[in-house]
């Protein structure tokens, strides 16, 4: 059976446990910003990335 990774609002999980772990975000990070140079077919190009104000936010971001 295939885990579903991403929600509404995103991924869901909680911090530190898989999809959340912090390489598992890095690594996320990494994908999102070649997918939106790839798409957006520039050289340069802006991501935002936000958190909420929960503990675990500032070791995610």
């Amino acid at each position: 059976m295939t885990r579903k990774l991403f929600g509404t609002d995103g991924i869901r999980g909680v911090a530190g446990r898989s999809p959340l772990t912090s390489r598992d975000v890095l690594t996320l990070g990494r994908c999102a910003g070649q997918v939106l140079l790839q798409q957006t077919k520039k050289p340069r190009c802006r991501m935002l990335a936000v958190r909420d104000t929960r503990w675990s936010g500032t070791s995610i971001l």
